[in-house]
């Protein structure tokens, strides 16, 4: 089986969704990356934790979420490399949460994952800025 994977720098790849892919996808990564998944149970578990583990920031969305921001773009064509591009542009324009794991890298900075609401809106707003200062979204 394999994963899809969109980004502004590569376009869209596909990778083997295995510890071969995870490792092809952690070198191709930016420092600056921001990696968005959809929720899909056991496939997304193994990249996340994989990813969270190497110090990568990872986001786990909830599909219906992204299923209704593709349905309100009306997009008509329905495959898993538009799903990778539809991802990336749902994680560019909403708030997207961090992935609940041990501990989460973010910017140089060690932080707990039991956030609460207002630390929460905070490094959501630190996103924000890194984002426009080069944050870089990878959606898979």
């Amino acid at each position: 089986s394999v994963f899809d994977v969109y980004c502004v720098a590569t376009g869209h790849i596909q990778l083997n969704n295995d510890v071969s892919g995870f490792k092809q996808l952690l070198k191709s990564l930016p420092k600056t990356a921001l990696v968005v998944m959809e929720a899909t149970g056991y496939y997304h578990y193994r990249l996340a934790q994989f990813l969270h583990k190497n110090g990568v920031l990872v986001s786990v969305v909830n599909p219906l979420s992204v299923k209704r921001f593709i349905q309100m773009k009306l997009a008509k064509i329905k495959t898993d490399k538009s799903d990778a591009r539809s991802i990336f542009d749902y994680a560019t324009v909403n708030e997207v949460p961090f992935y609940n794991a041990p501990a989460v890298s973010i910017i140089g900075y060690l932080c707990q994952t039991e956030y609460s609401d207002k630390e929460q809106a905070s490094w959501r707003k630190s996103i924000g800025h890194a984002i426009k200062s080069g944050l870089q979204i990878i959606a898979t």
